[in-house]
């Protein structure tokens, strides 16, 4: 009876995954509104849930005396978490509510065009947008609202971007706000019993995996002692410089201070981002960046035919009619003067776009009299910090480095000194180096660098070199590997827009720097367990080295159980941070779906433990693709699917 509740409970969760990786599919191709009705609302699909919970009961009520305390706690509280959100399917209400200066009104309206009324009405007296200090970008949009119960004011509120107000068990959020200012458009939230018992169940989830991981007789301890390192030796959590390609600090143009991205920024700053995303380069004909754009604000008419602007797609070039990868504005334009759209795609948009802002005064403005200029040593901190923090360069070090070293170890083995020695060294001064960038970008911008894909990816390099501190002593091809594994996190971190912007109001919250950051470390130990696993499978092939592949296939069981809590902490971390910016803290976002696959793919190994545990080599195998579920929620997701999450 229990092994075919377990097989079909399998059946069911397989299932899920295959439903909801299409369901991220239909939204990019059909729209958000559609996936949700079509899919996440359905009844199918809610039933489908319904009995994985059902069979999921009937597993752990068969099998509770041999799963231990802390594994039942932590189904029981998934099950609490199912209840909740079924409570909300069930239960609760939403719709927005539009308000105008001084006009109370109680009336709700909701997606499908339906009404309903609240128990009170709602009066706007003063709308507000905060700026950045010394910028002209919102920091946070501000409605103060009373309470009325007939003509009586019974409480007061102030309703900003991840500040919500609260009455009668009614929730309100700061969705948006008329042109003129006057009005305010706030969404409505009644959720009595669903989010109570949401968070019941996170909090039985996260003491769960806290026991889970200390647990005396616990699986997890039990592998810790066999690879005989302590616990405290996961838990360390909490480099990057590069060579200047022009070799020299910008002059006094480049520390002209200008406001550039809705923020105080020497010219410098400006005139790199605009000439790395025009051409792609730091200097150009013997010009510093700072030379080009100024040249270009003076004479823009000249430069209408220098071939700067670099284009890589093919086709683009193709309908440019152009030879080799570079053209000049001149070409963007017929005879009469009339662009060729069938040249124009996004990148391509994007720098003509760039020019015309450059070239209409758009792009960059001198600091208001009232605004506070920089002191002169943070404009050269800055100055430094563009020229030698080159994430692309020093990316490359680390793949080439890390392969040369892995291959160094194998074939030539460590028994000198100086092996040793060097690979160490290095080690110690790259994870200075990124550290020490990170922490100058997190001066630079004023907040924690966790905002953007690019601050994201730095962020998961930095967790990297953190974990690789554990095995610092303990494996030297595993510190190799790591090395090489971190050089590709940079790498894509350098394909990214690296400009440092302003937070927009509804990310100005401490939460998203937890959840951000809980989520990195988490991918950091599944993308070593991944490198790991790719590891074993050439080990394995050397007679020398069978011994150091079969303790990575413990090590890989071992890291398996804190990354998986770290994901699971963080997917809910996220939800508690949306419902209180958004007003829901599941919202069936492309992101979210694509998390939560991620976390039931690599709960598998947990559900068929005795499979794996005498199958190694499927279980290594099973980590080195399920990686790909980890790829495809962070760049699958911000580059191809979109949505809420596509900014990181």
């Amino acid at each position: 009876m229990i092994k075919k509740a377990k097989a079909f409970v399998g059946i069911c969760y397989v299932v899920l995954i295959w439903v909801m990786g299409i369901g991220t599919i239909c939204e990019w191709r059909y729209g958000h509104e559609e996936a949700v009705g079509c899919i996440y609302s359905a009844w199918w699909f809610v039933a489908l849930w319904s009995v994985l919970a059902l069979g999921g009961i009937v597993v752990i009520v068969g099998k509770s005396r041999k799963m231990g305390r802390s594994s039942v706690l932590l189904h029981v509280s998934l099950l609490v978490i199912l209840a909740g959100a079924g409570l909300s399917f069930a239960t609760s209400r939403d719709g927005f509510i539009h308000l105008r200066k001084n006009c109370p009104t109680r009336i709700c309206y909701q997606v499908n065009g339906q009404e309903f009324q609240l128990p009170m009405s709602l009066r706007l007296y003063r709308f507000e947008v905060e700026y950045y200090a010394d910028s002209n970008i919102p920091s946070d949009y501000c409605s103060y609202i009373d309470y009325r119960e007939g003509e009586v004011t019974v409480g007061t509120d102030t309703i900003a971007m991840n500040r919500i107000g609260k009455f009668k068990g009614y929730r309100f959020y700061q969705y948006s706000f008329d042109e003129d200012k006057n009005g305010t458009l706030l969404a409505v939230r009644y959720d009595p019993w669903g989010t109570p018992v949401s968070y019941a169940g996170y909090a039985l989830l996260a003491l769960s995996a806290v026991f889970l991981l200390i647990e005396k007789r616990g699986h997890f301890r039990n592998l810790l002692h066999r690879y005989r390192l302590g616990v405290l030796g996961l838990f360390l959590a909490w480099p990057l410089w590069g060579y200047a390609e022009d070799g020299s600090i910008a002059d006094s143009l480049g520390r002209r201070q200008i406001v550039y991205n809705g923020r105080v920024a020497p010219y410098n700053t400006m005139a790199r981002d605009f000439l790395q995303k025009v051409s792609g380069k730091s200097s150009y004909k013997g010009m510093s960046a700072e030379e080009v754009v100024d040249d270009w604000i003076r004479h823009p008419n000249q430069w209408k035919e220098e071939k700067i602007i670099r284009i890589s797609d093919p086709s683009s070039r193709k309908a440019l009619e152009i030879d080799g990868e570079w053209a000049s504005l001149s070409d963007f334009f017929d005879s009469k003067g009339h662009l060729k759209f069938n040249a124009v795609n996004q990148d391509v948009g994007e720098k003509l776009e760039w020019i015309r802002q450059l070239t209409s005064g758009e792009f960059f403005s001198e600091p208001a009299s009232h605004m506070e200029k920089r002191k002169e040593w943070s404009i050269s901190l800055e100055i430094f910090y563009n020229t030698y923090c080159q994430l692309k360069i020093f990316a490359w070090n680390h793949i080439f480095l890390g392969i040369v070293f892995f291959l160094w170890v194998v074939f030539k083995g460590v028994s000198k000194r100086k092996t040793w020695a060097v690979i160490r060294i290095y080690y110690l001064l790259s994870f200075f180096l990124l550290l020490t960038s990170y922490c100058l970008r997190g001066y630079l911008s004023g907040r924690i660098p966790l905002a953007n894909g690019y601050e994201t990816m730095l962020c998961l390099s930095v967790c990297m070199m953190c974990i690789l501190a554990v095995f610092y002593r303990k494996d030297i091809l595993l510190l190799c590997l790591g090395i090489m594994a971190t050089g590709f996190t940079m790498l894509a971190a350098g394909m990214m827009d690296h400009r440092i912007t302003s937070l927009p109001p509804i990310l100005n919250s401490p939460l998203l720097y937890i959840h951000v950051a809980v989520i990195m470390l988490s991918y950091a130990l599944l993308l070593l367990t991944c490198i790991i696993a790719l590891g074993y499978f050439i080990m394995e092939r050397i007679e020398e080295k069978a011994k150091t592949a079969e303790k990575w296939i413990l090590l890989n069981r071992i890291l398996l159980y804190p990354a998986l809590c770290l994901l699971a902490a963080g997917i809910f971390l996220g939800a508690i941070w949306a419902n209180i910016s958004w007003g829901k803290y599941w919202s069936w976002d492309p992101k979210e779906v694509w998390a939560l696959i991620t976390l039931m793919v690599y709960a598998m190994p947990f559900h068929y433990r005795t499979h794996f545990d005498s199958h190694p080599r499927q279980l290594q195998l099973f980590f080195l693709l399920a990686f790909i579920m980890v790829l495809a929620t962070f760049f699958g997701v911000n580059w191809l699917l979109g949505g809420m999450h596509s900014y990181a």
